[in-house]
């Protein structure tokens, strides 16, 4: 599977990233991942900062629902036209757990995982923003045209400055196959909050 998408996120600032994504073999157990994706920041006399990511990710199912992760990115940034341009790497884990419900003819289902992210060295004398990240979701599919999917997640940042947690939940609901409603609640303890619909 093949994806690039491209948000403009204001006169400023912008962001490209595209991906593929691949299981080997029939059964699919294991697979593997590449992304890539570049953010301009505003320009600083005539010069637009830039960082750009490429990473390689590798997944396998090492149980009944249970799947493994992790990741491996290399980043670069360039702040101005004469600096230098700073790179890192670093490493992302993750493990996802996965059954069926008995409702909806055993077509519901729930899922919980766990991810490391972030894992790595300074980029620019900066620490990159690691976290760790906790949620799950339910599937309820009532038939063929209608669908309704919750998810929650927490995640934890852990930069020496930066160490606070984060909590989200959110709703999608796919009706008739032509439409989608979503709604939102995101909190960040000692900073904001905030919610969003969409349709």
């Amino acid at each position: 599977m093949r994806s690039y998408s491209y948000a403009k996120i204001n006169q400023d600032y912008a962001l490209h990233s595209a991906s593929l994504f691949y299981r080997i073999g029939r059964e699919g157990i294991h697979g593997f991942a590449v992304g890539f994706r570049h953010f301009k920041d505003p320009k600083v006399l005539d010069y637009r900062p830039h960082i750009w990511d490429l990473e390689a990710a590798y997944f396998r199912n090492v149980a009944k629902n249970l799947s493994l992760s992790l990741t491996f990115r290399y980043l670069q940034a360039k702040a101005a036209e004469n600096a230098d341009s700073k790179n890192s790497v670093c490493l992302d884990f993750g493990a996802t757990y996965y059954r069926n419900m008995a409702l909806l003819d055993e077509m519901a289902s729930w899922s919980i995982g766990f991810q490391a992210a972030n894992l790595g060295k300074k980029l620019d004398g900066q620490k990159l923003p690691a976290r760790l990240g906790l949620g799950g979701t339910i599937d309820l599919p009532f038939s063929i045209e209608n669908r309704l999917q919750v998810a929650l997640d927490f995640n934890y940042l852990l930069p020496s400055e930066i160490r606070h947690l984060q909590a989200g939940i959110g709703a999608e609901y796919n009706f008739l196959k032509y439409g989608v409603v979503r709604a939102g609640y995101h909190s960040e303890t000692k900073t904001k909050e905030w919610a969003t619909t969409a349709l």
